[in-house]
């Protein structure tokens, strides 16, 4: 009885104290919330912190930032979030301006605040509000104009910036015609996270053709990326012979310069700290596991950044990658050991041809087991963050997710051999490999999308409907793991059942289904 209280106590403390942070790290303003104080005509200086990427001939561009410096007035707003969008063109500015994280811009617009808990649900609401909610902005600066750069950014921000443009110029070598051109859009958004490269060149609709088949993951980087670019460099630093305590923190910091070189964004940077907790895990021999290096990769991000918990992302790709660990992986083992092949011989009697075939049937079964424990969260996690409820994603995904990791892998060495003077000719060899696979695979996913009943428009009525069932999902996981349910039929029936008792009850339809 004791220990039940004590729990219970200690919930209670680590919920009070998580509301007490969340508070304090939106630093809302009383007086603006109390009197609903509206848009006005501001002049602020602005540390640009994260930007969003235009698209080619887009007139302004936008990202987000902190307020360093107001006129008197308004002096409360200093230290807020703020998202801005200002127009490109500017006394000063270069052809095709975009602002660098870091520097530090005077502007000139409307200043409007954000509401503390947007509804997205509204009619002719804005999704985005709800995205900048979580991420602690509680204010947008829009129709700016920058009267002067106050301050540059530092010398690694302008470092970054310059690789991020040679990176970008690598990928595209060898593939100049016009469908080439389209293909390294495709191939710069996988490789890069560059998302507006997706309709380059003759590409329009390609965002709303991997939505609609489930497939949109494929181009943000996040733990797919990060760990095949790791695995990549764990290979080099491999055959270099470098030795185990040197290995992994060479690992770790090539693998952030990938991930600052993309930009940084929150997904990769949770991915990187996941990645940098397994390798630490494995290279240095210490104590735990997978599940032990997940969890303290999540105490980590939200140590650092608490307010990630609220956004799609981290729930998302800390979601998938549970579910991937507590079903996929002792899933696969359980059906291994149960319909393995030739078990009537010896491991050590099979013949190369045997093995051969043993290893391909045990790769068939681990992509079921990932693609069903992935499928699982993204059943749940669609209609909740994207709208969109696509059964038929688990097959698209099958395909796609192993010839993605062909890509991110042709693309690694792509940029890897251009940055030795003379090897270019080889960058062009793994671009045009990597080009005939992402044509496959956009048939792939076009094909997918055209078949009826592939994506239908929904969502979780009541609102809070999806984050609870979301959490009670993992926590059937985390129940089944800790019996060992992946081992029989249970490991498969709880959680499926699970989610279609959870769509059946509160997902609705918002349209009739797309064919």
């Amino acid at each position: 009885m004791l220990t039940c209280c004590s729990l219970l106590l200690l919930a209670a403390g680590v919920a009070l104290a998580g509301m007490a942070r969340y508070e304090m790290e939106r630093g809302r303003l009383a007086e603006w919330d109390a009197l609903a104080l509206p848009a006005r005509e501001a002049r602020l200086v602005v540390e640009v912190s994260r930007v969003f990427v235009p698209k080619p001939g887009q007139d302004w561009v936008s990202g987000m930032g902190r307020v360093v410096g107001t006129e008197a007035h308004l002096r409360d707003v200093t230290g807020q979030r703020v998202y801005f969008s200002v127009a490109r063109a500017w006394p000063g500015a270069e052809a095709e301006w975009a602002p660098t994280p870091g520097e530090r811009l005077r502007v000139l617009g409307v200043l409007t605040p954000l509401p503390k808990h947007p509804d997205t649900m509204a009619e002719g609401a804005s999704p985005f509000d709800g995205y900048l909610a979580d991420s602690g902005v509680n204010f947008r600066f829009t129709r700016g104009q920058v009267e002067a750069r106050v301050t540059e950014a530092g010398w690694y921000q302008r470092w970054l910036e310059g690789m991020r443009g040679r990176f970008s110029r690598t990928l595209g070598a060898g593939l100049e015609t016009e469908r080439g051109r389209a293909l390294a859009g495709l191939y710069r958004a996988m490789v890069l996270g560059q998302k507006h490269e997706l309709e380059a060149a003759g590409g329009e609709g390609r965002k709303e053709l991997f939505l609609q088949s489930g497939t949109m993951h494929l181009f943000a980087i996040s733990g797919l990326h990060v760990g095949v670019i790791a695995l990549a460099i764990d290979c080099l630093l491999g055959v270099a012979r470098v030795p185990g305590a040197w290995r992994f923190l060479a690992g770790a910091g090539l693998l952030w310069l990938y991930v600052a070189i993309t930009g940084a964004s929150p997904s990769a940077v949770r991915a990187w700290v996941m990645a940098v907790f397994l390798m630490g895990a494995w290279r240095l021999r210490l104590p735990g596991g997978s599940l032990a290096a997940l969890t303290a990769s999540a105490v980590m991000v939200l140590l650092i950044r608490p307010l990630e918990l609220f956004t799609a992302s981290f729930q998302l790709s800390y979601g998938i990658v549970a579910a991937l660990l507590l079903l996929s992986v002792p899933l696969q083992e359980a059906l291994s050991a149960r319909w393995r092949l030739f078990a009537w011989l010896p491991a050590a009697a099979l013949a190369w041809w045997q093995r051969a075939f043993s290893g391909m049937w045990r790769f068939v079964l681990g992509l079921g087991c990932m693609g069903l424990a992935a499928t699982l969260v993204s059943m749940v996690a669609g209609p909740m963050f994207f709208g969109l409820f696509t059964p038929l994603a688990f097959l698209a995904n099958l395909v796609l997710v192993p010839l993605a990791g062909l890509v991110l892998t042709a693309g690694f060495m792509s940029l890897s051999l251009g940055l030795l003077p003379g090897l270019e000719w080889a960058s062009v060899v793994f671009n045009r490999a990597a080009g005939v696979v992402l044509w496959f695979m956009e048939a792939v996913a076009r094909g997918e999308a055209a078949l009826p009943g592939a994506f239908f428009a929904a969502e979780f009525r009541p609102a809070w409907a999806g984050p609870a069932l979301l959490g009670g999902l993992l926590a059937v996981l985390a129940l089944g793991y800790e019996r060992k349910w992946p081992a029989d039929w249970r490991g498969v029936a709880a959680p499926v059942g699970f989610v279609v008792l959870v769509l059946v009850l509160w997902m609705r339809f918002t349209t009739l289904p797309a064919s």
